[in-house]
């Protein structure tokens, strides 16, 4: 299930060798895009910010140093080759699940059998529903009662910052996306308290409640006991989700079926702020609250950008802010004293969820020297790969506050 398979990788960029393809508009589609994996969320593991922002600026290897010269001859960030390097971010902060462990003899030792391994059962928590009787996969799928939670469950939750609509109702399946952030489980099929989680969870911009059938112990041999226990669980992801996403239709572990009912999904309207922490760039001191692009669209100023890394993982503008402070640090020493154009600052940067047919695989963020402006610098976003289409949503731009280089190289 969602809860037994791979940990979520916060950040990874994969350079693939296939051609480009571009639309009328413009956009290239980023090698790292075709390449992202389909991760699926780990339950004991959480998206660990410090570590991913941490990871973002070590992908920063070079410096950038012919984009701007006094002559105005600027390079086009779109051919820059992409190759980062996968980096695992497992982490357990955040995970309000403590792990209860009791193990059960099944196999007696007796002069009979003092060769054969002993076979250990182990317990798993109890969750909190009522398991159905019989207790079989099917009468799961038809219980009523996990069928009427969802179904009666509100259309919109209010939120501490906005109100969570309603994007699907009652499937057999769970979302799983790479802009998982955690889970937890609750005590009831309780929508508003799973929208508290969200809200107190930085970054959360979804949540996915549903209720699932799991094995009470371990399946670790044919002898261990089919009998189940019912989960209500309460997932949260960093981006938006719908129906399309909730493909998480269970799983086997040994002879026992794990399913889901009673899936329902939340998402709030696209992030419209977030604050990244201060650049480290003289001049200047904070990056300013994010300003969504007109229309959607996102910025399209290739002669001005220092950089450009996609991240698998929730919309993370902080991630873009290290990425941009490590390339700015690197950029800085090919400077010389008499040469103010040898180096060059990141004065913004437009941040964006990618969407692979119609699913979010992560986050986009491009660095460029002077302040672009989120009105007069966007483009339509649309591009293509064979058969795969590629949408954005949550296109931000930040903008270092009261930095003179940013004054400066407005003019330009």
């Amino acid at each position: 299930m969602k809860n037994s398979v791979f940990a979520l990788s916060a950040l990874a960029g994969i350079a693939m060798s296939s051609p480009l393809v571009a639309r009328d508009n413009g956009i290239t589609v980023d090698p790292a895009w075709a390449a992202a994996p389909t991760l699926l969320p780990d339950a004991t593991s959480a998206y660990a910010q410090s570590v991913a922002a941490s990871a973002a600026g070590a992908l920063a290897t070079a410096p950038v140093t012919t984009l701007k010269k006094r002559n105005f001859w600027y390079a086009n960030c779109a051919s820059q080759t992409i190759t980062t390097s996968v980096t695992s971010v497992i982490s357990s902060a955040g995970s309000t699940i403590t792990s209860v462990v009791a193990t059960t003899s099944v196999v007696p030792v007796t002069s009979a059998t003092t060769t054969a391994p002993i076979i250990t059962c182990s317990i798993r928590p109890t969750g909190a529903g009522t398991v159905p009787t019989p207790d079989t996969d099917t009468a799961f799928l038809s219980d009523l009662e996990f069928q009427n939670d969802a179904i009666n469950a509100p259309v919109k939750v209010k939120g501490a910052s906005g109100t969570y609509t309603q994007t699907f109702k009652n499937l057999t399946g769970s979302t799983q996306l790479n802009t998982y952030m955690t889970y937890k489980t609750l005590d009831s099929y309780d929508v508003n308290g799973c929208a508290a989680f969200c809200d107190s969870t930085k970054l959360c911009q979804s949540f996915n409640i549903y209720v699932e059938r799991d094995p009470l112990y371990e399946q670790n041999d044919p002898s261990c006991s089919n009998a189940s226990t019912i989960y209500f669980k309460c997932a949260l992801y960093g981006s938006w989700i719908d129906g399309s996403s909730a493909t998480n239709m269970g799983q086997y572990q040994g002879s026992f079926h794990v399913v889901i009912a009673g899936s329902d999904g939340y998402s709030m309207p696209n992030a419209t702020t977030s604050n990244p922490p201060t650049c480290n760039q003289p001049g200047s001191n904070t990056w300013g609250s994010g300003k969504p692009c007109n229309g959607g669209g996102i910025i399209k100023k290739p002669g001005n950008c220092i950089g450009s890394k996609f991240f698998p993982g929730p919309f993370d503008p902080m991630v873009c802010s290290s990425y941009a402070t490590a390339q700015v640090a690197l950029n800085r020493k090919t400077g010389n004293w008499w040469n103010l154009n040898s180096w060059l600052p990141c004065s913004s940067f437009n941040a964006y969820t990618v969407k692979k047919n119609g699913i979010a695989i992560g986050m986009q963020c491009v660095l460029y020297y002077n302040a672009v402006s989120p009105t007069t610098d966007v483009v339509p976003f649309g591009a293509s790969s064979g058969s795969d289409s590629y949408t954005c949503e949550s296109s931000l731009v930040y903008t270092v506050s009261n930095g003179w280089w940013t004054w400066l190289t407005s003019f330009f």
